[in-house]
């Protein structure tokens, strides 16, 4: 959460002009309110909306400084008469009216220059770069009339503040890791694997694992879906890290990685999943020493224990961690649970400290008389870690001693939830059943459509809009369960769709 003074980024509406900061409503983005480490950002414009932060904002300059470095990019593109000659256009009737020598038949032009660029540009650049100018001109009018109304230039018109340009894409901006999308698709195209997974590598060192397992919400905002459908972005990722792996070549670094320090400084970190790797990696390519400290017996955190070896080949995701690992800065110590009292020691020990362990608990049915001792109640997170200690490492026992012959239930429609039927079909399950509160179409959006598809090919049987309300047991064993239909009712005032029995 932010706090703006006004937005329209991602098409909401923020306006505290005017209020006490203490009644400011918080913007439900994270938009970028600082650069370059701790400096604070006035104002933040982009292909969806524009962010202020405070009250000193000149918004015709600011619109002008954001048309001008399209026109840059439109002059090198040159595609489409829309895209090429609009950003010219807006440039200099912005710039006409910044320097005071402006009329109100410009800001018509404007205006209508900019509905055709959204309407003919080729490219989704040249349809989404108008909107962020059309939101500062009708909510900041008054400073566009006082330019016009005196023939003055804007109040920052010849002023040095600091405008910072950087090209970014949609699908660069949703990924929690901002991975470079375009360069290291650019790389695939050109089949140069190796600068595909450079780029990758700049901000996310697991191209094998995240190039299967990911959530992909890059895929969601991508401006192809106004085409057809999304590039495969994330299965994409993978091809630079197959290549380094399949042609055995040295470990591709973003840049050489330097010399282990000798001042004695180190870092602790305790979970040795994605997050954990992660983080040594980058500090150990800047020579930092780091401990990893792992509670299970095998590296990898939930990836490798919870995510099935058909979606997450564990020879894949071991070249992952042996990139990190291999590392001279790197040491990792497995079977080491750390408690309150260890992580006192640990953090007396050590310069720093980084707490990178997941929330390894399965979710609750929340159904009446539910009780996870009872016979037969298996949560998600346990289950898992039977099936893949044992099919990837031969560590425990097959989970088919409990499951084989057995009709399996599972409550929930999530990527977790796809793994345990899938897994149970595996296992030898007689019938496997998933009961979801909402519809199919959700659970495409919550996995991916091939996910769902191959788990109905396999057998599974999923019922929809069901609702588990009571849990029967033989006081050893769970019997039966009450399930309850439920329906979606629209809001009227236009809130989310409530479910209802």
């Amino acid at each position: 959460m932010a706090k703006v003074l006004f937005s329209t980024w991602g098409g909401e509406f923020i306006d505290n002009r005017g209020k006490p900061s203490s009644e400011w409503s918080d913007s439900g983005f994270k938009v970028p309110d600082t650069y370059e480490g701790d400096r604070s950002s006035k104002a933040f414009i982009g292909w969806d909306g524009v962010a202020i932060f405070t009250e000193d904002i000149d918004a015709v300059i600011l619109a002008t400084q954001y048309a001008a470095q399209y026109q840059i990019y439109s002059e090198a593109c040159g595609r489409c008469a829309p895209g090429r000659w609009g950003g010219r256009i807006l440039y200099d009737l912005l710039d006409k009216i910044a320097r005071g020598e402006g009329s109100y038949s410009d800001v018509e032009h404007l205006k209508e220059v900019s509905q055709t660029m959204m309407l003919t540009s080729k490219c989704e650049i040249g349809k989404t770069v108008p909107k962020p100018i059309l939101d500062l001109m009708e909510h900041f009018s008054d400073q566009f009339s006082h330019c016009i109304d005196n023939q003055v230039s804007s109040a920052h018109y010849d002023s040095d503040i600091n405008y910072i340009t950087k090209v970014t894409a949609p699908c660069t901006d949703m990924c929690p890791a901002h991975v470079d999308i375009p360069a290291y698709i650019e790389g695939v195209r050109d089949m140069n694997f190796i600068d595909s997974l450079s780029a990758t590598r700049q901000t996310m060192p697991l191209a094998h694992t995240c190039g299967r397992v990911c959530p992909h919400p890059c895929e969601t905002a991508c401006r192809r879906t106004n085409l057809d459908e999304p590039i495969a972005i994330m299965e994409l990722k993978r091809l630079g890290a197959d290549y380094e792996t399949d042609h055995e070549l040295p470990w591709q670094h973003p840049f050489e990685p330097k010399p282990l320090k000798n001042d004695g400084k180190k870092v602790a970190i305790i979970g040795a999943g994605p997050a954990g790797l992660t983080s040594a990696y980058y500090l150990a390519l800047e020579g930092i020493k780091v401990d990893i400290f792992e509670e299970l017996p095998v590296l990898g955190g939930e990836v490798a224990v919870g995510v099935p070896e058909y979606r997450m080949p564990i020879g894949k995701y071991n070249k992952d961690i042996e990139l990190v690992t291999s590392m001279d800065a790197v040491t990792v110590y497995a079977n080491h649970r750390v408690d309150a009292t260890r992580l006192k020691e640990i953090d007396s020990e050590y310069d720093a400290t980084l707490l990178a362990f997941g929330t390894r608990l399965s979710k609750k049915v929340y159904a009446n008389n539910e009780n996870a001792k009872m016979g037969g109640y298996w949560g998600a997170i346990a289950m898992l870690d039977k099936v893949n200690l044992w099919s990837k490492y031969g560590i425990g026992s097959p989970a088919s001693n409990e499951l084989k012959d057995k009709v399996v239930v599972c409550v929930g429609g999530g990527f977790t939830s796809m793994d345990v039927v899938r897994c149970s079909i595996r296992e030898g399950a007689k019938k496997v059943y998933m009961l979801y509160r909402r519809d199919e179409a959700t659970i495409i959006k919550n996995t991916t459509y091939e996910e769902y598809h191959e788990a109905v090919e396999e057998g599974v049987e999923c019922i929809f809009y069901s609702a588990v309300e009571e849990i029967f047991d033989d006081e050893q064993n769970i019997t039966k369960l009450k399930v309850n239909q439920v329906e979606l009712v629209t809001d009227p005032n236009g809130g989310r769709a409530q479910l209802v029995k």
